[in-house]
């Protein structure tokens, strides 16, 4: 499905759009320039809401750790606001990247899976600093009705749909609803991110991949005790 986005705005490769100001009339703005510093900004900001908070930390922060005036900030983004929710959405699209790049050669579907599930459990284990934002995200911007987290959740399901309808039809999958599976794989993986961050376990995300998994598509009950339910 064709985009369309305002004069100043573009289309990243994970589908964001990608805010940069326009500017007056003089030397064009070099893309790759902007797209480039705009990162640096996300980069930087993210490590400082992580370790100071988003109270603590202001634009002019910022602007000093890259070493730029703080008007610069303002040439990518309009407020602190702004600047925080768009490194939570940048967040996000580093974990769709990362999982994309390391399932993109995998076409059986249940390694597929497992291999998707590893991936973002992995990727957190190398970014907390993701998960610290998106733990500030609820504490901060009650008003919001979806956090950033969800809206890209249900933003890029679709695929994940489509291969369960697929595992049904195999008859690999039991016959149930295809957005019920989505939404219990999705709680699940949600549900130990954050149990594992709210209680301060040291042991990696991604070891608890297997047990993850075994109950996911085994469950817990023997087979002769599946038939009472």
């Amino acid at each position: 499905m064709t985009s369309t986005l305002p004069p100043s705005q573009s289309q990243s490769d994970d589908g964001f759009a990608v805010t940069v100001k326009t500017r007056s009339p003089g030397r064009p703005k070099d893309f790759a320039l902007g797209m480039k510093r705009r990162e640096d900004i996300l980069e930087s900001a993210t490590r400082l809401f992580a370790h100071r908070g988003f109270r603590n930390t202001d634009l002019k922060m910022v602007a000093d750790e890259l070493g730029v005036a703080k008007g610069t900030i303002y040439n990518y983004f309009e407020s602190k606001n702004d600047l925080f929710v768009a490194c939570v959405t940048f967040g996000m699209a580093r974990l769709r990247l990362f999982v994309r790049a390391r399932t993109r050669d995998i076409s059986e579907p249940l390694e597929l899976i497992s291999c998707a599930v590893e991936s973002y459990f992995h990727f957190f284990d190398e970014h907390p600093e993701v998960v610290e934002l998106l733990v500030q995200e609820r504490a901060e911007f009650k008003d919001r009705e979806t956090s950033t987290y969800f809206l890209g959740w249900d933003e890029h399901k679709l695929p994940w749909l489509e291969l369960f309808e697929k595992l049904k039809a195999d008859g690999i999958f039991r016959d149930m609803s295809s957005e019920a599976v989505y939404e219990f794989m999705s709680n699940q993986v949600y549900g130990t991110l954050f149990a594992n961050y709210f209680s301060g376990k040291k042991k990696p995300l991604a070891s608890q991949t297997g047990v993850t998994l075994d109950i996911l598509y085994r469950g817990i009950l023997q087979g002769g005790q599946r038939s009472e339910f």
